[in-house]
């Protein structure tokens, strides 16, 4: 059985917000009663939703600590797969190694659970695709999340 395409409205036109935690938080509410709004749900759109959270945190903690000029842009598009998701922000670069898929740190390793490492894991499980680069002191990351509606 073939899944129902992604509406057309399915698209978000291009947001900035100041990036900080609050800020991010807003922006993904406002994403999910978007997304629910146009019939995309279930446990796919919570990946996605994971997966922008995981992403505009990481900005947030890691690429704009302690910033107060930091931003973020965030867009969703329909692929023919599902949804491309493009984000930029002004913050440090990303390093590289993260750009590489690599298991998550091992929890039973050790004294306990580490902190940190699991978050690019997750990005890599959740996208089917990544590709990044740095233009004129920007970061533009860009991702593909594969959506089958029926899921």
């Amino acid at each position: 059985m073939t899944a129902a395409p992604l509406p057309a409205q399915a698209e978000l036109q291009p947001r900035r917000i100041p990036a900080t935690a609050a800020d991010v938080h807003a922006l993904l509410a406002d994403l999910a009663l978007h997304f629910d709004l146009r019939g995309i749900a279930g446990p796919r759109s919570i990946d996605l939703h994971l997966l922008l959270a995981e992403v505009m945190n990481n900005i947030v903690e890691h690429a704009l600590a302690g910033r107060a000029d930091g931003w973020i842009e965030l867009r969703v598009d329909r692929a023919p797969d599902g949804l491309r998701v493009a984000l930029g922000d002004n913050g440090a670069p990303l390093p590289e190694a993260l750009l590489r898929p690599a298991p998550p740190p091992d929890a039973t390793a050790g004294e306990g659970c580490p902190e940190g490492g699991f978050g690019w894991a997750m990005i890599h499980a959740l996208s089917s695709g990544l590709s990044y680069r740095r233009q004129d002191g920007i970061n533009r990351l860009d991702l593909r999340f594969p959506y089958d509606r029926a899921g």
